[in-house]
Formats: C-alpha cells, sequence, structure tokens
C-alpha cells in the first residue's frame, strides 16, 4: 500500500484513540478516585504515528475526587477532530495523485 495512505490511517487511529480516552475521561469525572488517561503518540517505523494510553500514577492526589478536567479534555477533542481533518485531506490528496498517475500510465 502507499507509504502516504499508510501514515494517514496511522494518523486517524491515533486520533481515535484520542477521542476514545477523552469520551472514557468525560464519563468518568464523577467517579471517586479516578485518574485521567492520556494518549502519548510516538513515531512508527516506517512512518506515522503509534498511541499508547497511560494514566500517569499522582501520589499526592486525592482519592475520593477525580482529577480529570474537562477543559483540558475537551481541547484534547478539538486537537483530534483538526487530526481527524488534516489526515483526510491528506488521503484525498493522495488518492488524487494515484488516480493521476493511473492516467498517464494508461
Amino acid at each position: 500500500m502507499n507509504p502516504a495512505i499508510n501514515t494517514s490511517l496511522s494518523g486517524l487511529q491515533a486520533n481515535q484513540t484520542r477521542i476514545d480516552v477523552a469520551a472514557n475521561n468525560i464519563a468518568n469525572v464523577s467517579t471517586p478516585g479516578f485518574r485521567a488517561s492520556r494518549v502519548v503518540e510516538n513515531e512508527a517505523m516506517g512512518g506515522g504515528v503509534t498511541a499508547s494510553v497511560n494514566t500517569p500514577l499522582d501520589p499526592t492526589a486525592s482519592p475520593a475526587i477525580s482529577n480529570v478536567d474537562v477543559a483540558t479534555e475537551l481541547v484534547g477533542t478539538i486537537v483530534a477532530q483538526r487530526g481527524f481533518e488534516a489526515n483526510v485531506k491528506a488521503l484525498r490528496v493522495s488518492d488524487r495523485m494515484q488516480q493521476q498517475a493511473i492516467a498517464l500510465l494508461s
């Protein structure tokens, strides 16, 4: 498969992970002792990104309340939305380039 497509697909998957984590964090904002998870993106070999989820341990955090900041989570969803838009645009450009290359070869 085209490397540009693989890169865009990995970006889409990473942004989906970001949305899933934010949704889980927001859903548990009132859960006592809940610790917000965070998405860490790393460069993948051969291009693209991989997303992993971690929950940082905070020994000073109160077990009686959640550490979820809704504003931070909402900003994360906006970042993911922009990431989706950018990766879809890259997929469309890659598709057009492939169509033009096929047209030139035929």
